[in-house]
């Protein structure tokens, strides 16, 4: 099975709905409207969306920008009381870093979920800080295991594959043009794990070479 995140989940319900109606040879159809119902509609029929963890797994193992994109605006939409959007959930995700952990950072980072924007300036340092308070925080271990893993899986699945790394560097990758990123943990041979964060950006070739020297970073 392939799971995947629907951008625009109005556009496919129509698109569903009309090939549906067109494979049973269904007439009368005309254009498909979303109206709020008055009453409470009979259930005819419900499907659960994946487990939030299971999402984030997702999301983190295999950079899905939508996934992401779409918990941003979940998460300012729960805060706000209000349909979610960019900027309520840009507000929401700030306030709650401040009043979670005390990490303050300039309002005009963080403006997306999935960190595409090349507007979120945020240092090695605050990801660090991040990366500390999320391992004190009591649902670290299910943070860490969600994070791609060196050599076995994920965006990881073909880096640090040596026998000094293999399956001791959980960390999330980050690449735009011109910018390669690599945070997250590193276990040591005593079993005790190290934050790290590693930002490379304003280089004019390929990544490859700085995926490279983040691998032997």
């Amino acid at each position: 099975n392939i799971l995947m995140a629907i951008d625009r989940p109005r556009t496919y319900m129509q698109s569903v709905l009309m090939y549906l109606l067109n494979k049973y040879n269904i007439s009368g159809a005309r254009q498909i409207e979303f109206q709020q119902l008055k009453t409470p509609p009979k259930l005819l029929v419900s499907a659960n969306s994946p487990s939030l963890q299971t999402l984030i797994t997702t999301m983190l193992k295999e950079s899905d920008n939508t996934i992401a994109n779409s918990l941003f605006k979940t998460i300012g939409s729960r805060y706000a009381k209000e349909p979610g959007t960019w900027e309520n959930g840009h507000r929401a995700l700030h306030d709650i870093l401040i009043k979670s952990i005390q990490l303050d950072i300039p309002n005009t980072t963080l403006i997306d979920g999935a960190g595409g924007s090349r507007y979120g300036f945020v240092t090695p340092q605050q990801i660090i800080i991040l990366l500390y308070r999320i391992y004190l925080s009591p649902h670290s271990a299910e943070f860490i295991s969600a994070l791609p893993i060196a050599g076995i899986d994920g965006t990881l699945k073909n880096r640090m594959t040596n026998i000094y790394t293999r399956g001791k560097v959980y960390a999330k990758t980050g690449t735009e043009t011109a910018v390669s990123t690599l945070s997250g943990y590193l276990e040591t041979r005593k079993k005790n794990k190290v934050a790290f964060s590693i930002m490379i950006n304003g280089f004019v070739d390929l990544p490859d070479r700085y995926r490279k020297l983040e691998d032997e970073l």
